[in-house]
């Protein structure tokens, strides 16, 4: 399931992985997807994403914890380089 959170922030659920690998992996492809440019009525558009992850119960406890742990965890690795991922502590 993917939410727009607002702005330009989204979430995706992912329900019954069963290694961290398989959230590596979607995480991975989704910056692939986003990597080349975008054509839009013609124009050209570049897009670039940072992606935070959280688990549950690992990093939190409630939806709202997860949102927050990701969030953390996003601006972690946006703040070094774009397109990338990272893990909440």
């Amino acid at each position: 399931m993917v939410a727009r959170l607002g702005g330009d922030e989204f979430a995706m659920l992912i329900y019954g992985y069963k290694k961290t690998d398989e959230l590596e992996f979607a995480a991975q492809r989704l910056i692939e997807l986003f990597a080349g440019p975008i054509d839009i009525d013609g124009v050209e558009v570049k897009v670039g994403i940072s992606v935070g992850i959280s688990t549950y119960p690992e990093h939190a406890m409630s939806i709202d914890e997860l949102i927050s742990s990701a969030d953390e965890a996003m601006y972690k690795v946006k703040g070094t380089t774009k397109g990338c991922y990272s893990f909440a502590d």
